[in-house]
C-alpha cells in the first residue's frame, strides 16, 4: 500500500508454499514394486527429502544480513517476549509489539525479517517529523508448517518516498494458539519470531524509548480481539477454521485503551479461559484444564509450564482484570459455587499484587459486562452479565480483607447503552472493532478518574489500522 508518506509494504524472499514433509523410507520390501523400480523411487523420495531440509536453508544464507538484531537496545518491547542466544525475539500473547525509531533518506527501502504460523502481524509506519497520520499494512504469515521442515524467514519490506524521522512498530494481532490449549496444543504454536531488520545505507538508528505508562490487561476472547475483524455473517466454519485471519488485537478495548491513554500494553489473554475453569468444562479436549491463574505465569503461553515469565520486566501503573464469563457461561450444572469462584478469584487479585511488589501503588480494576441486549438471540447460553454479580463481590471481598491495596470494580452495561448490538459484533457473537471501541470509551474516563490520568493520546488517524 502507498500513503501519505509514500511508503508501500510487500513481502519479499518468501515461499508461497511450504516444502514437502520428509518421507520415511521403509525399504525395498514394502514398495510392492521390482527392485529396481524401488531403487529408483527410493532415490527420488531421497532426494525430495534432502531437497526439503536443505533449500530453505539455502534460502536463508542467501538474504541480505540483518543490520539490527531484535536484541539490539535502540528497540523499545512492549507484552511479553522471550529473547534466545541467537539474537532473535519470540512471542504468542497478542499484542506483543516491537517498536524502532528510525531517520531515514529518501527512497528507502526497510527490510524486516520475521517468521510465524497461522498469525498477523500489524506494521504502523508514522513520520515523526511531519504533520502526517500514521499507516498501516497487515502481515500475514504461513497458513501451516510442515513437521520437520523449517521454513526460509518472512521478509516484509517496506518502502519510504519522503526523508525523514519515523516511527516503525510491529503488533502482533493474533492468539498463541488459535485451537485453543486443548487439540490446539498438538498443531505448532502461533508464535512471533522477530529476527531483526536489514537497513538502508544513510539510515540512522534512535533510540526508541518507552511510553510514559504502562497497563496489563487479562483476560479472555473480547481482551485479545477475538473476531474484531469478522462480521455477524460469517459461517461457522470460516471463525472455527481460520478464526486467527479474523482476529485484530490492535482494534481490541485494550490497545485502544493504550493509544487514549498513551500506555505501553501488555494483553496476557485468551478465548475461552476463565479463573475456576474454561469455557465448556464438561469438554476439556477443547480448551484444556489450566486456566488463566495458571496461564498468566508463563512468558510464553506454547512454551509450557517451565517458560516462566520475569515480572520485573514489565511493571505496570495499572492491571485491569476481565475474566469470569467463561466460568459461568456454557457451563450448565458445572458453573462454580459461590464460595469456589470467591476463592479463586481473590486468589487471582493476591497473585497480582505479590508479583509486583516495587508498585505498592499498584491499581487493579476488575472489569465485568459489556455485551449487548442481543447476543441471547445468537446464543442463549451466553450472557456476560451473568458472572458480574459474583465478580464484584470477590473484588469487594479482597477489598475488605486488603484496604491497602488499591482494588477497583467496574461494571459495563449489558442494556445496549454501551454496546447495542447494531454493526458492531463481529463473527461468533464476538464485538467488532466499533464495538470494542465503544467499550474502550465507557471505560476511559472511569480508568482516568482512578488513576488521575489525562485523557487524549495519540490522534484517532494513527490510531486508525487496516
Amino acid at each position: 500500500m502507498a500513503g501519505a508518506s509514500g511508503w508501500q509494504a510487500l513481502d519479499v524472499e518468501r515461499e508461497t508454499k511450504p516444502p514437502p514433509r520428509p518421507l520415511d523410507l521403509r525399504g525395498p520390501a514394502r514398495c510392492g514394486c521390482s527392485r529396481r523400480a524401488c531403487l529408483r523411487s527410493a532415490a527420488a523420495l531421497a532426494l525430495t527429502a534432502l531437497t526439503a531440509a536443505i533449500v530453505p536453508r539455502l534460502l536463508e544464507l542467501s538474504l541480505p544480513p540483518l543490520s539490527l538484531h531484535a536484541t539490539d537496545a535502540s528497540l523499545a518491547y512492549s507484552g511479553r517476549w522471550r529473547f534466545t542466544d541467537d539474537r532473535t525475539a519470540l512471542a504468542d500473547w497478542p499484542c506483543a509489539a516491537l517498536r524502532l525509531r528510525l531517520r531515514l533518506p529518501a527512497n528507502s527501502s526497510l527490510v524486516l525479517s520475521w517468521y510465524g504460523v497461522r498469525l498477523r502481524l500489524l506494521a504502523s509506519v508514522r513520520r515523526l517529523d511531519a504533520a502526517t497520520a500514521a499507516e498501516h499494512a497487515v502481515l500475514t504469515a504461513y497458513p501451516l508448517e510442515v513437521y520437520g521442515v523449517r521454513p526460509p524467514p518472512i521478509r516484509s519490506e517496506l518502502r519510504l518516498a519522503a526523508a525523514g524521522e519515523y516511527s516503525v512498530e510491529l503488533t502482533k494481532l493474533t492468539d498463541a494458539a488459535p485451537f485453543n490449549m486443548g487439540l490446539g496444543r498438538w498443531l505448532a504454536a502461533a508464535r512471533l519470531r522477530f529476527d531483526g531488520v536489514v537497513l538502508p545505507a544513510g539510515a540512522t538508528v534512535l533510540r526508541a524509548a518507552p511510553r510514559r505508562r504502562r497497563v496489563e490487561y487479562v483476560g479472555a476472547s473480547d481482551s485479545s480481539g477475538y473476531c474484531v475483524d469478522g462480521s455477524s455473517d460469517d459461517d461457522n466454519w470460516r471463525y472455527a477454521f481460520v478464526g486467527w485471519a479474523r482476529q485484530n488485537c490492535y482494534k481490541a478495548a485494550p490497545m485502544v485503551l493504550g493509544r487514549l491513554f498513551s500506555a505501553d500494553v501488555q494483553v496476557v489473554a485468551l478465548p475461552a479461559s476463565g479463573v475456576t475453569q474454561n469455557a465448556f468444562a464438561a469438554t476439556p479436549w477443547l480448551n484444556g484444564e489450566p486456566t488463566m491463574r495458571q496461564y498468566y505465569e508463563r512468558a510464553l503461553l506454547t512454551d509450557g509450564p517451565s517458560s516462566v515469565w520475569n515480572f520485573s520486566r514489565f511493571v505496570p501503573d495499572v492491571v485491569i482484570l476481565s475474566l469470569g464469563g467463561n466460568d459461568f457461561n456454557h457451563q450448565a450444572a458445572l458453573a462454580p459455587s459461590n464460595a469456589t469462584f470467591d476463592s479463586s478469584y481473590m486468589g487471582m487479585l493476591g497473585d497480582v499484587f505479590a508479583h509486583y511488589p516495587s508498585r505498592p501503588d499498584l491499581v487493579v480494576i476488575s472489569v465485568c459486562g459489556q455485551g449487548s441486549p442481543r447476543e441471547a438471540a445468537f446464543d442463549p447460553d451466553n450472557n456476560r452479565c451473568r458472572p458480574c454479580e459474583h465478580v464484584e463481590r470477590a473484588t469487594l471481598q479482597f477489598a475488605e480483607a486488603a484496604p491497602e491495596r488499591r482494588v477497583h470494580y467496574l461494571f459495563v452495561p449489558c442494556d445496549g447503552s454501551v454496546v447495542t448490538g447494531v454493526d458492531d459484533i463481529g463473527c461468533d457473537g464476538h464485538k467488532n472493532a466499533r464495538g470494542q471501541a465503544e467499550v474502550a470509551s465507557f471505560l476511559a474516563p472511569r480508568i482516568a478518574d482512578i488513576m488521575g490520568w489525562q485523557l487524549g493520546g495519540m490522534n484517532e488517524s494513527d490510531a486508525d489500522g487496516p
